[in-house]
């Protein structure tokens, strides 16, 4: 016998897979793509800044998962950070 929670599941994944197939959905995708497209191909200094950014962060790595707090010293809390996780020794000029 199948449940209420089994039925829902079932009503809930034919209306996406038929939201997905139908022709509002197609157009709405074009339409959309259709806009974006012609400005990410017509703005080159957008582009320029952009990769201007990535080039500047080459030598930045991201460390998630550290709670952060205000006025804190990033480079004590890395230091401290590669000391106890990774048994690595570093000081103040390594790490800027």
């Amino acid at each position: 016998m199948t449940s209420f929670a089994e039925k829902v599941e079932e009503a809930a994944a034919k209306a996406v897979n038929d939201y997905i197939s139908s022709e509002f959905f197609k157009e709405d995708i074009k339409n959309t793509v259709d806009k974006v497209i012609p400005t990410l191909a017509l703005d080159p200094i957008k582009a320029k800044c952009d990769d201007l950014e990535q080039y500047s962060r080459r030598n930045n790595i991201r460390i998630i998962g550290v709670p952060e707090s205000a006025e804190e010293n990033t480079d004590a809390i890395i230091m401290q950070l590669m000391k106890e996780k990774l048994g690595v020794e570093v000081d103040r000029k390594s790490v800027v």
